[in-house]
């Protein structure tokens, strides 16, 4: 019976001296799961393999700290750009609500950050086509439902809260994890009217004469020959020759 009682207290003392620092291990991964942003060591003079658990649990902060860091380093870092390009950029959620907006973007779209965020993308940014001046077609669920990228060059004109006209180009693509799940959308847009408008200019100079306003001889030509080459049976169109003596003298 001594022998057994004897027994029974080392049991015992080795399973206290076994569970207290298991406990102090237990009690601090909890902390870190509340707080995830604590920065938590553990000192301890335990040898063995205690010792070797407490310090790992030392290094696996220290690196899970590092790799916050450098995230945290990287997240500033990609916020800074995006707030400095000159296009604009939003981001939407699954549901086609805003995210993310940049300076950009509210400065064309004429709104505030507050009055975007969490709102969806189609009664934010609100496009019609340039020559019919239909609203364009909401592109944002097929990118988000197919994973199709959506591109917009020409005969896009993007209306402001101040309902002015702007021309645009704009792209929007599915944001992608490494799974390739898609978790949202990103649009990207900048602000074209000036050289749309300058290459609508050029291309008059180009096509008409700068004194009558007309079409020089190289567009009338132009034009002249789609006439003839896609006449339809049965279909006739007229010519109006008109000869003007001294012309030249004219003009």
């Amino acid at each position: 019976p001594a022998l057994l009682g004897i027994s029974f207290l080392i049991a015992a003392i080795l399973q206290r001296a076994t569970a207290h620092p298991i406990r102090i291990l237990a009690n601090a991964v909890n902390a870190i799961a509340k707080r995830p942003g604590l920065d938590l060591r553990l000192t301890h003079s335990y040898g063995g393999e205690l010792g070797e658990l407490f310090d790992g649990f030392n290094a696996m902060i220290t690196q899970l700290n590092h790799a916050r860091e450098k995230l945290n380093n990287e997240k500033i870092r990609l916020e800074t750009t995006l707030e400095s390009i000159a296009e604009g950029v939003i981001t939407t959620d699954l549901d086609g609500n805003i995210r993310y907006i940049n300076p950009e973007a509210c400065n064309l779209l004429g709104r505030r950050e507050e009055e975007c965020r969490a709102k969806p993308l189609n009664e934010i940014f609100v496009t019609i086509n340039e020559t019919t001046r239909n609203p364009m077609m909401d592109q944002t669920r097929s990118c988000l439902k197919d994973g199709m990228v959506c591109v917009n060059l020409t005969n896009t004109l993007l209306k402001t809260s101040s309902k002015q006209l702007l021309a645009i180009q704009s792209s929007i693509a599915p944001i992608q994890v490494q799974s390739g799940e898609i978790t949202g959308a990103v649009l990207v847009f900048r602000n074209v009217t000036e050289s749309r408008e300058m290459a609508r200019r050029l291309e008059h100079q180009a096509s008409h004469d700068s004194l009558t306003e007309l079409l020089n001889r190289v567009e009338f030509e132009s034009q002249l020959q789609n006439l003839v080459k896609n006449l339809v049976d049965g279909k006739q169109h007229a010519l109006l020759y008109l000869d003007l003596d001294q012309f030249k003298i004219v003009n």
